[in-house]
């Protein structure tokens, strides 16, 4: 990873798009955030060079009966992302359960904080773990 991190978070709520990016700067000072509002709409942005190459993709996975799987394996198997790192942020427990992440190929899920420090840790400890 470069000096300044990179982070793109796939999201549909621009609160939420506030609240992870104070969360990510936090942690981080040198962090450039950006985002999309799909997994067909990063990847495209990736491709056409709209902005760099991200360390790490954050995406929102919403409570069922919403699947992310779809999302992560797209994002995944796209040529342009095989270096960067995917994460889920989940408010529901069942994603954030280490039995579902290990049956579901899924390295890490955090919990999706509405408190911009507990976010920020998160952030933080995800971060120095793929380190």
């Amino acid at each position: 990873m470069t000096d300044t991190l990179t982070f793109l978070f796939i999201t549909e709520h621009d609160d939420e798009k506030l609240i992870f990016c104070q969360a990510a700067e936090l942690a981080f000072p040198r962090v450039s955030c950006f985002f999309a509002n799909s997994c067909d709409q990063a990847i495209a942005s990736v491709k056409a060079k709209l902005f760099p190459q991200p360390d790490i993709i954050f995406m929102n996975w919403p409570a069922p009966p919403y699947e992310p799987l779809g999302c992560f394996q797209q994002l995944q198997s796209a040529v342009e992302l095989k270096e960067t790192h995917v994460v889920g942020l989940s408010d529901h427990s069942q994603y954030l359960e280490r039995s579902w992440r290990n049956s579901a190929g899924v390295k890490q899920v955090i919990e999706k904080h509405r408190n911009v420090a507990l976010l920020s840790d998160a952030i933080f400890k995800v971060v120095y773990n793929i380190n």
